[in-house]
């Protein structure tokens, strides 16, 4: 078996290093997703939960700046890794198709703007 060069050794080193760094990127990505669905579960258990608590305003306002504050973070997040995806597409590297992270963000967006306009339109426990 022959060995590596010093060279070799430290191309591979870089290799091995941007694998790493994205698929952390792509940790850090699916993390935020799940925090946004758990702020939009949260809002919509919150005032499904807690219908008779008293004042019902401040529980349905409550609910609903959790359900904002999720969408807001898939906003964000979706952000965050566009800005990584034009970084490796400018280097020529290998990333994830960007449509396929605007679809899973779009819909998680859309998702939590339905239960939103069902809140809002009092189709869910009217306040």
């Amino acid at each position: 078996m022959q060995e590596k060069s010093k060279e070799q050794l430290a191309l591979d080193r870089t290799e091995l290093a941007f694998h790493r760094n994205l698929l952390a990127e792509q940790r850090t990505f699916s993390a935020w997703m799940r925090t946004g669905i758990a702020a939009i579960a949260l809002g919509f258990a919150d005032i499904k939960l807690l219908a008779e608590a008293e004042p019902k305003w401040a529980v349905y306002a409550a609910g609903i700046i959790l359900i904002v504050i999720g969408m807001a973070i898939h906003i964000f997040s979706f952000w965050g890794y566009y800005r990584t995806f034009r970084n490796l597409k400018r280097e020529r590297l290998p990333r994830l198709p960007i449509w396929s992270v605007a679809l899973i963000t779009f819909s998680l967006f859309i998702a939590g703007l339905l239960i939103l306009i069902l809140l809002l339109a009092g189709l869910i426990n009217p306040p």
